[in-house]
């Protein structure tokens, strides 16, 4: 019982304060207690100065005359007083006389001390300013000790009643402003702890115990709030535990299983109060518990587990191969797997398919560099050929076209009509097939990337002026109107025979294609590169049909009564020499039934590191 009092706040208060009280009020009871005692032997030593000068005064006559019985009288007289317990009258240092109490030595002197219950104190005797003997007083403490002890007795019970008024007083006012205050929060603490949020702890004032009680309410909303935070956090992790379709596992190191989601029994086949009999050691495979082991001493030094694979025995008897991703907390570990055995089943099947693929792209490897080496046979071969033909197909086409023109000329004798109507005829089909040939060989050569650009300085409006001097002769049967547009004295440094080449292909397709109105040939200068373009006002061309323009061997549709004659490989050799060679690019604009604007952008300073194009 003693100790559950002391236990409390009101019995550890109580006790300190009566403690407290005590110690304080028998100090001051101390101090009074020395206080008295001072003043009482200060009192004792005053009067004693009295007695012993009066009687040494008396004395002074009769010790003069060394009369023993005159001065037995005095002292007698004197030790009347219950208080004095012996007189000594000492002469010629020896004792002359005494009264009262018998001591070991009377001659044995200590001046003003306080000891065996009395107070010693001496006088001289003076007669004729000589000292005539010497008086010594004992005056008895009784009285003083018997003082001591009452005021002892009185500063105890002092002490006491003081300590019991104040602790009951104090411990009252305490009681009402501290304890019952604090009685009352401590049952709503209590109330809230237990989940009743309807209590409230009481703020009566504004001093601590009304901020502790604003601070509890505070705590009681905080904790409410929390706890309803939590209750809908548990409500989606027990949603998330039963809809997922991993295997959500709470365990701890020890291998025992915590909490399981609904999925373990879905891909083992056990029962959940089953799995939960047993450790997860006892589900896995012999082969993986050295590795599954080192997972969980990983685990055990707080460190993260991603990508874990091992077999977990399902109730067939069969294994399922789950990856894992477990994280420890404190001796738990929390973690979610996913069945992978079908998945890694097609990876196998995977491999195997990419083994069987691997050999079959070896093998057409093989064939394809045998194919690779028969192609540059044969491409040696179509060299071979290009070299021939160009001089076994040029060398007869151009004696034919001799020969004809000296027969049209009539050096070998006169012609009829129809013999010169046919003879120009093979000229002009021997031309159309030189032309044709050489424009095959250059494609071929530039293709295989045997044509090497051959740079030189020269004036751009100089080779304008030369590649209409040769179109001229087919714009004046037209009736065609021809002109030069703001074209610049421009220097270039390029390849002049190709870029002759590209020009009059655009300026004999453009005379081609245009029945009347008028051809312009302009020049643009623009950064470090020049454009030439060539417009005309001729069928134009249909938007479906300009991604063929510049393919080999096309010839477009037109409403001419007569098809304009080429071979369909200008457009495709400008391109490829433009590009190729001299390092640009070409344009068109046109709209059928308003005309054509082809053009080229070359550099007007060719790269001597780009000679070779390939």
């Amino acid at each position: 019982m003693k100790n559950k009092i002391l236990n409390t706040l009101h019995g550890k208060i109580t006790l300190s304060l009566a403690l407290v009280i005590a110690f304080s009020v028998a100090l001051f009871q101390t101090y009074i207690y020395y206080s008295l005692k001072d003043v009482l032997h200060n009192n004792l030593i005053e009067t004693s100065e009295k007695r012993i000068q009066r009687l040494s005064n008396d004395l002074t006559i009769p010790m003069s005359k060394r009369d023993i019985d005159w001065v037995d009288s005095l002292i007698s007289t004197e030790m009347q007083d219950e208080t004095i317990h012996k007189i000594i009258v000492i002469a010629d240092d020896k004792l002359f006389t005494s009264k009262g109490e018998a001591f070991e030595d009377d001659l044995k002197y200590h001046p003003e001390k306080f000891e065996h219950n009395h107070f010693s104190r001496s006088k001289e005797i003076i007669h004729d300013e000589q000292k005539i003997g010497e008086l010594r007083f004992y005056i008895g403490m009784d009285s003083i000790e018997k003082r001591l002890e009452e005021e002892i007795q009185r500063a105890i019970f002092l002490t006491l009643l003081v300590t019991l008024i104040m602790t009951f007083v104090l411990g009252v006012i305490l009681n009402r402003l501290i304890l019952i205050p604090i009685h009352k929060l401590l049952n709503a603490t209590h109330e809230i702890s237990s989940g009743n949020y309807n209590s409230s702890a009481l703020v009566l004032s504004d001093d601590e115990m009304g901020l502790l009680g604003q601070s509890i309410n505070a705590m009681k909303s905080n904790i409410q709030t929390r706890e309803i935070e939590l209750n809908k956090s548990i409500d989606e992790l027990n949603k998330f535990f039963t809809v997922t379709l991993d295997l959500l596992c709470i365990a701890d190191l020890e291998g025992n299983f915590i909490r399981l989601n609904n999925s373990w029994k879905d891909v083992l086949g056990y029962p959940l109060d089953e799995i939960y009999k047993h450790k997860f050691f006892d589900f896995i495979h012999p082969e993986d518990m050295t590795s599954t082991f080192k997972a969980v001493e990983k685990l055990s030094s707080n460190q993260n587990v991603i990508g874990f694979i091992n077999r977990y025995r399902c109730q067939d008897g069969s294994y399922k191969w789950l990856e894992w991703r477990s994280v420890p907390y404190g001796n738990f570990i929390y973690a979610a797997a996913r069945d992978i055995t079908e998945s890694l089943i097609h990876k196998k099947e995977l491999e195997k398919m990419n083994d069987t693929l691997r050999i079959n792209v070896l093998k057409r490897t093989e064939e394809i560099t045998k194919a690779n080496k028969k192609l540059q046979e044969l491409d040696k071969l179509k060299s071979m050929f290009i070299a021939s033909m160009s001089h076994e197909l040029r060398t007869p086409l151009n004696s034919v076209i001799g020969f004809t023109s000296v027969l049209l000329q009539r050096l070998s004798g006169p012609l009829n009509e129809k013999q010169e109507d046919q003879l120009r005829r093979v000229k002009s089909a021997g031309q159309h097939l030189l032309t044709l040939i050489s424009d095959v060989i250059d494609i071929s050569k530039i293709e295989a990337g045997r044509v090497q650009a051959s740079p030189e300085h020269f004036s751009l409006n100089e080779l304008l002026q030369e590649a209409y001097g040769e179109i001229e002769i087919l714009i004046k049967p037209k009736m065609l109107h021809f002109k030069m547009e703001n074209i610049p004295q421009i220097e270039l440094f390029t390849d002049k025979k190709r870029l002759y080449q590209c020009i009059l292909n655009y300026l004999s397709n453009a005379v081609k294609f245009t029945e009347s109105g008028e051809i312009i040939l302009g020049v643009n200068e623009e950064k470090e590169s020049v454009n030439i373009w060539i417009k005309d006002t001729g069928i134009g061309i249909a938007k479906e049909d300009k991604p063929r323009l510049f393919e080999a061997f096309e010839r477009l549709e037109t409403h001419l009564r007569v098809l304009p004659g080429g071979t369909g490989l200008g457009l495709y050799l400008t391109k490829k020499i433009t590009e190729t060679i001299l390092d640009g690019k070409v344009w068109v604009e046109s709209e059928v039934g308003v005309g054509s604007t082809f053009g080229l952008i070359i550099p007007e300073t060719l790269n001597i590191s780009d000679d070779i194009k390939g």
